[in-house]
C-alpha cells in the first residue's frame, strides 16, 4: 500500500507541474447498530467506510481520477462464493482504482480504468485478518467507450478482464491425485479468469421520466478445477467454464407534491442466467447431478425516495425499498433435512426490505439512520456446510461527512 500510494503522489505531483486543475471529494461514514440471525440478538456492532477520489484535470479532453474506498462491517452477512450462502461474521474490503478519461469529441469519451481490490471475510470472530479461506483479490482492467449524442443521454459499450483470487483456499481433496475427475481435486479450485461485455444506456425522456438500460455478458473460467463427468470421478478432460448473461432496466420519475415535499420513484427489474459446464458428485448419497450451477434468477422492486422540506440542501431524505428474488436452478435438486435428494430442482427465494433516514446537520455532516430485513427462502432444506434458509435484521445510527 505504501509503494501505491507514493507512485499515486508521484503521478499527481506529474500532473500538478503541467498545471492541472486538482479536485478532491471524498466521504467518510461511520454507523452503529445491532443485528439480528434467525431471531437471535448480535453484539452491538459498527460499519465504517471511507473514500477519496483526486480528480486530475490536465484540460478539457484529458482527467483522471484515482480512488481509495475502504470499510468494515461488523455485523454478520451471507454471501454467495461458492454455490451456496455462507454465513460470514465480519468483513473488510478495500479498493484501489485509477480511470484516465479522454474525450476526443465533444460527444465522445473513452475511459481507460485499473483496480485492485482485496476482501478479508472471517467466518468466525477468532479468524486473524488475512488468513480466513474465502479472502480474494481482483484485479481488474477495463476500456469503455461513452457516447452522448443528445443531452442528457449517453450510451456505452465496455470491455474488462479481471482475476479472482482465493490466496488462502485449498482444498484437502486437492492433495489426492490432480487427474481425478472431481470438483475439489485443483489446488486453486476457486480462482478465476473473467472477461466481460457491457452495454449501458442511460436518457431522461419527457417530463423528467428516466430509464437505465444494462446488458452484460460474462464468462467464467477456472483453470485449476476440473469438470465433473461420472459418479467416480476417474478422469477429467476438461476444466470448469460459466456463461453469465444479465439485463437490467430501471424507470424513474420524480413527483412535486408540494413545495416541501418531493418524491421520486424508480422500479427495477433485472434477469440473470448462468449456464455452467460443471456438474456435482455426491458420494455419500452415491448421486451423480449434471448442470449442477446452472440457473434463471428474477429480480424485480421499487425504491421511494422522499424529499421534505423547501431548502434542498436542508430537506431530510426519506428512503424506502421493497426487492425480491427468484432463483431456479436448472439441474441442482433440492434436498430434505437429512440430506436426501428430491424430485424437485432447487429454487431459492429472497424478500429485501430497507429503510433510510438522512438529516443534513450543515454543509457536509449529516445524520444517517438504517434499517434492513432480509429473508431467504428456499424447498432445499440440507443446511449442513451452507444457508438457504435465514432471517436476518439490522438497525444502525452514525453520521456521513462528504468533502
Amino acid at each position: 500500500m505504501k509503494k501505491l500510494f507514493s507512485g499515486l503522489f508521484t503521478i499527481m505531483a506529474i500532473f500538478s507541474g503541467l498545471n492541472a486543475e486538482v479536485i478532491t471529494a471524498g466521504s467518510f461514514q461511520f454507523a452503529g447498530g445491532q443485528y439480528f440471525y434467525n431471531s437471535a440478538p448480535g453484539a452491538t456492532g459498527g460499519n465504517i467506510s471511507f473514500s477519496i477520489s483526486p480528480t486530475l484535470k490536465l484540460n478539457e479532453k484529458i482527467s483522471g481520477i484515482f480512488t481509495y474506498a475502504g470499510g468494515y462491517r461488523g455485523s454478520k452477512e451471507v454471501a454467495d462464493l461458492v454455490g451456496g450462502g455462507t454465513l460470514f461474521q465480519d468483513s473488510q474490503s478495500h479498493l484501489v482504482q485509477t480511470k484516465f478519461i479522454f474525450s476526443p469529441l465533444k460527444l465522445l469519451k473513452l475511459k481507460i480504468a485499473g483496480s485492485y481490490r482485496k476482501q478479508l471475510l472471517r467466518e468466525t470472530p477468532s479468524e486473524n485478518w488475512g488468513y480466513g479461506l474465502f479472502d480474494y483479490n481482483k484485479i481488474n482492467s477495463g476500456l469503455e467507450i461513452e457516447l452522448n449524442p443528445w443531452p442528457k443521454t449517453s450510451f456505452a459499450l465496455g470491455l474488462d478482464y479481471f482475476t479472482i483470487v482465493f490466496p488462502n483456499y485449498q482444498s484437502l481433496e486437492s492433495q489426492q491425485s490432480p487427474d481425478l475427475g472431481r470438483e475439489q481435486a485443483g489446488e486453486k479450485v476457486l480462482d478465476s479468469h473473467n472477461q466481460m461485455y457491457s452495454f449501458r444506456a442511460n436518457q431522461f425522456l419527457i417530463k423528467n421520466l428516466h430509464y437505465s438500460l444494462t446488458a452484460i455478458y460474462l464468462t467464467k473460467n477456472y483453470p485449476d478445477q476440473p469438470v465433473v463427468t461420472s459418479l467416480d470421478g476417474l478422469s477429467a478432460s476438461e476444466k470448469r467454464l460459466d456463461k453469465n448473461i444479465l439485463a437490467a432496466f430501471s424507470l424513474s420519475y420524480p413527483v412535486k407534491v408540494s413545495a416541501a415535499l418531493a418524491i421520486l420513484v424508480e422500479g427495477n427489474y433485472q434477469y440473470n442466467r448462468t449456464e455452467s459446464n460443471q456438474n456435482h458428485s455426491d458420494a455419500r448419497q452415491q448421486q451423480f447431478i449434471g448442470d449442477y450451477y446452472g440457473y434463471n434468477q428474477n429480480l424485480d422492486g421499487i425504491n421511494f425516495c422522499f424529499l421534505i422540506g423547501k431548502n434542498p440542501k436542508k430537506s431530510s431524505l426519506i428512503e424506502l425499498g421493497i426487492n425480491q428474488s427468484e432463483k431456479k436452478y436448472s439441474g441442482r435438486p433440492a434436498q430434505t433435512s437429512d440430506g436426501i435428494y428430491l424430485a424437485e430442482k432447487l429454487n431459492l427465494r429472497e424478500t429485501v426490505l430497507s429503510l433510510g433516514y438522512t438529516q443534513p446537520l450543515n454543509r457536509n455532516l449529516n445524520l444517517k439512520i438504517s434499517a434492513g430485513y432480509i429473508n431467504s427462502e428456499s424447498n432445499n432444506k440440507y443446511q449442513t456446510y451452507y444457508q438457504y434458509n435465514y432471517e436476518s435484521a439490522d438497525y444502525y445510527f452514525g453520521f456521513s461527512y462528504e468533502f
